[in-house]
C-alpha cells in the first residue's frame, strides 16, 4: 500500500466541505477507494496498492469569480516520506494542463492572441515565485494561489478562442450546425407566453412520461399529461423526445412502489409499462430515452450486474416494438462522483461502454451534468476539464447528448424534490448565465455531441435540482435563456 500526503497549512483556510470533495484517482481520473484523513494541517490518503503509475488529487479550490472549482493536481508518486504542498500542486496541475492545451491547439492551427500567451507565462512566473517563496509558507501559498487564478483566467480565455474557431470550422460545413437544443416541458402545458419563449430558444422538446408520474397503480396508467404535451408539440411543430421512461432509484420509482422489494414483480411491471408507453406514442416520438440515469443507486435490493442485464432487456423490448426510432440511455455525474460518493460497483463510463458494446443498437448516451450541485450533481469545472471529459466519453464511439442545468440562487427552494443542493459558489442569475455560455459553446465544438437538454425549465413547478430552471418562480425568464436564444438564432 502507498501513502499520499498533502500539507495544508491553517492559513490556507480550507473548509470541511472542500475536504469532503477531495479524492484520489489514477490518470483516468476515476476515484480510487481511498478516503482522506485530515489531522489539522495534513490530508493523508492510504492507497489500495503501490504500483499506481501516478496518482492525481481532485480538490475544490476558490477561484474568482467562479467560487470553488474542482481542480486536479498533476500525477504524483505516492511516497511514505514525502509531503506535497497542496496549493502548489493544484497550480502545477492546472498550468500543465493549460500549456498542453495551448500546444495541442496551436499545432491544429489555432491562432492564439499574444495576451493569452503572456498570461500563461505570467502564471508560470508566479508558480516559480511560489517555489522560491518556500513550501508551506504564507508567501509560497500566496504566489501559488495567484498562479492558479492567473492560469484559470487564461484557460477560460483560451477555451473561448478555441470554441470560436472550432464553431467557425463547423459552420463552414453548413450554415447550421446539426445540433439540437431541447427543453424538458415539465408537468404543465406551456402558456402562450412560454410557448413563444420555447420557439425562440429550443429546436426540440422533451416529454417526461416516466413511470413515476404515469403508473398510478399496477393496473392504472394516466396518460393525460403526456397526451396533452405531445399534442401541444405536434400543433407547434416541435420534434419531441420522451423519457427517461424508467428510473430505478428511490426518487424515480412510482411512490406506491418504493416500499416493494420484490425484484421479479418490479421487472414485470417495468416491461409492461414500456410496452404500454411505446404502443401509445410510437410514430409521434423522435427519440426514446428508455432508462436513466443508469448509474444511480437502486431504490431496492438488486445486484448491479443483474440490473444492467435487465436494462439491456428493456432496450431490446423497446427496439422490438419500435424498430425505427432512436434509443438512448442516460448517465449522471460523468466525472465519476458516483464511485466516490456511492461506492457503486460500476462507474457510469463502464456501464455506458458495456451497453454500447453489447450491440443494443443505441443511438447515443445522455450525459447528465447538473453543475454546482451536491450530492447528486457535478462540482464546477473549467472549460478545459469539460473539453477533456467530453473527449474521454467521446472515445465510446457513439453520439453524446448533454442534459444540463446550473443554479441561479443558493437559497431554499420549496419545490425541489431531490437531495441535491447548490454548492461551491454564491450562485446568481449572472453566474448561471456565464456557466451556460461557456459549457454550451464548448459542447458545440464537439462533432460527436449531437444535442443538449435543459432540465428543469421552470422553477415554479416541482423539480429535482433547485433554482436550475430558465424561468424563475415568478415566471420571469432568467438571463441564461439569452445564451440559448443566441445560439439558436445564429447556429442551429
Amino acid at each position: 500500500m502507498g501513502k499520499l500526503t498533502f500539507r495544508i497549512p491553517h492559513f490556507c483556510d480550507v473548509t470541511e466541505s472542500q475536504r469532503d470533495f477531495a479524492w484520489t484517482a489514477g490518470v483516468d481520473r476515476l476515484p480510487m477507494e481511498a478516503r482522506g484523513r485530515f489531522d489539522g494541517e495534513r490530508l493523508e490518503f492510504v492507497l489500495p496498492q503501490r504500483d499506481h503509475g501516478g496518482v492525481v488529487l481532485q480538490f475544490p479550490w476558490p477561484v474568482e469569480p467562479w467560487g470553488e472549482l474542482a481542480l486536479f493536481t498533476a500525477p504524483l508518486l505516492p511516497d511514505d516520506n514525502r509531503e506535497y504542498f497542496l496549493p502548489l500542486e493544484l497550480a502545477r496541475g492546472k498550468i500543465g494542463q493549460l500549456r498542453n492545451a495551448l500546444t495541442e491547439w496551436t499545432l491544429l492551427g489555432l491562432e492564439v492572441p499574444r495576451d493569452i500567451i503572456d498570461a500563461i507565462d505570467d502564471a508560470v512566473a508566479l508558480f516559480s515565485q511560489s517555489l522560491v517563496g518556500g513550501k508551506a509558507t504564507r508567501a509560497g501559498a500566496k504566489f501559488a494561489a495567484e498562479a492558479l487564478q492567473t492560469a484559470v483566467d487564461a484557460s477560460f480565455r483560451l477555451c473561448d478562442v478555441y470554441a470560436a474557431g472550432a464553431i467557425a470550422v463547423r459552420r463552414e460545413m453548413g450554415r447550421r450546425i446539426p445540433f439540437f437544443q431541447a427543453v424538458d416541458l415539465g408537468t404543465a402545458v406551456p402558456s402562450a407566453r412560454v410557448t413563444d419563449l420555447i420557439a425562440e430558444t429550443f429546436t426540440t422538446v422533451s416529454i417526461d412520461a416516466g413511470w413515476r408520474h404515469t403508473l398510478l397503480a399496477e393496473d392504472r396508467l394516466d396518460w393525460d399529461l403526456p397526451d396533452s404535451l405531445v399534442e401541444w408539440a405536434r400543433v407547434h411543430r416541435m420534434p419531441r423526445t420522451m423519457g427517461p421512461l424508467l428510473r430505478f432509484d428511490r426518487y424515480g420509482l412510482p411512490e406506491w412502489l418504493r416500499e416493494v422489494d420484490d425484484v421479479d414483480y418490479i421487472q414485470r411491471l417495468a416491461v409492461d409499462y414500456l410496452e404500454s408507453v411505446v404502443r401509445e406514442y410510437r410514430g409521434r416520438i423522435s427519440m426514446w430515452e428508455v432508462a436513466g440515469p443508469v448509474n444511480l443507486p437502486l431504490g431496492f435490493a438488486w445486484d448491479e450486474e443483474d440490473a444492467a442485464n435487465f436494462l439491456a432487456r428493456c432496450v431490446h423490448k423497446v427496439r422490438s416494438l419500435d424498430p425505427a426510432t432512436p434509443i438512448v440511455l442516460s448517465v449522471r455525474q460523468p466525472w465519476g462522483e458516483d464511485l466516490f460518493r456511492l461506492r457503486s460497483q460500476f462507474s457510469g463510463l463502464v456501464l455506458a461502454n458495456a451497453f454500447v458494446r453489447a450491440g443494443l443498437g443505441l443511438a447515443g448516451i445522455v450525459l447528465e451534468i447538473h453543475l454546482g450541485y451536491a450530492p447528486a450533481g457535478t462540482l464546477p469545472r473549467d472549460m478545459l476539464d469539460l473539453s477533456r471529459q467530453l473527449d474521454y466519453w467521446g472515445m465510446l464511439g457513439t453520439p453524446l447528448y448533454v442534459r444540463f442545468c446550473t443554479p441561479a440562487d443558493t437559497g431554499p427552494d420549496l419545490l425541489a424534490t431531490g437531495p441535491a443542493r447548490p454548492c461551491s459558489a454564491p450562485w446568481t442569475p449572472v453566474l448561471q448565465k456565464a456557466w451556460t455560455h461557456h459549457y454550451l459553446r464548448m459542447a458545440l465544438t464537439k462533432p460527436y455531441v449531437h444535442g443538449v437538454f435543459w432540465s428543469p425549465f421552470r422553477d415554479a413547478e416541482p423539480h429535482e435540482f433547485p433554482h436550475g430552471g430558465l424561468i424563475d418562480i415568478s415566471e420571469q425568464p432568467k438571463p441564461a435563456i439569452e445564451v440559448l436564444q443566441e445560439l439558436r438564432a445564429a447556429l442551429l
